[in-house]
């Protein structure tokens, strides 16, 4: 993926709260949702590693 689609990736995120509450019509494409799974996931990652050491100090 593209700097620039996954730009576009992250802002459909960011809009997604909101429209897809109130919107029958809001879809995501596979590639923008393993995208958006694949950072989820990593963000989720460095959380933990970040909580785990600030634990064990």
């Amino acid at each position: 993926m593209t700097r620039e689609q996954a730009r576009q990736a992250f802002d459909r995120l960011r809009r997604a709260n909101v429209e897809a509450r109130y919107s029958a019509d809001y879809t995501v494409s596979d590639e923008e949702l393993d995208w958006l799974t694949d950072r989820v996931t990593r963000l989720q990652d460095t959380v933990r590693a970040l909580c785990d050491e600030r634990i064990s100090r």
